[in-house]
């Protein structure tokens, strides 16, 4: 498995090796000692059309690192960055997650995370490093402009879930560190209780 570093600390994108014979393919998708421990829970999203914004979700106050692929399909995986003292506070990161290379992102803690399909029938899966908390997720809007998210999602008939389609943007961002709760009043109207 080939490791490529981003300009984000901590992002990582990697590449396995695909192996390829007359039955089709084979590949490890996880190895232990070379991406990380700790994983406690895996998640799969099924996606049926191209043009889906799922995202940008965060949770609080555990939150995730996340390993991601699309094991069907095709998407734009896009993060952003919350945490305070990094570099590259409120800057975006996306790279094509597809079933063709295989190609993995692993997400620190701290990252804003969404995907959008680009293809119909999406298999989306991932490890997280926190259990998920349902009293506890966020969701920020996609189309926020301080986010810098590709304009390939500025889709008018983009098709978003009733969480998605959220108003809460950067404003309303405290920066992430271990010690200070990323977000202000992010449950305003009681979106996720």
């Amino acid at each position: 498995m080939k490791e490529h570093l981003t300009r984000f600390k901590g992002l990582k994108e990697y590449q396995p090796t695909i192996h390829n014979d007359s039955r089709g393919k084979f590949l490890e998708t996880f190895r232990q000692n070379e991406i990380c421990s700790g994983w406690v829970q895996d998640n799969l999203s099924i996606t049926d059309k191209q043009g889906t914004f799922r995202g940008f979700h965060a949770q609080y106050p555990s939150p995730q690192m996340k390993l991601v692929r699309c094991v069907k399909g095709a998407v734009l995986d896009i993060v952003i960055d919350i945490r305070g003292q990094s570099s590259t506070y409120l800057e975006s990161y996306s790279v094509v997650l597809s079933d063709v290379g295989m190609n993995m992102l692993k997400i620190p803690a701290g990252f804003l995370h969404g995907f959008y399909t680009l293809t119909d029938n999406v298999i989306f899966e991932y490890k997280v490093s926190e259990y998920y908390e349902h009293a506890n997720a966020v969701t920020f809007s996609y189309d926020d402009p301080a986010f810098d998210v590709p304009l390939c999602i500025d889709n008018p008939n983009i098709i978003l879930s009733a969480n998605d389609d959220v108003e809460l943007n950067h404003s309303t961002i405290k920066p992430f560190s271990p010690k200070t709760n990323p977000f202000m009043d992010w449950n305003v109207g009681g979106l996720y209780a």
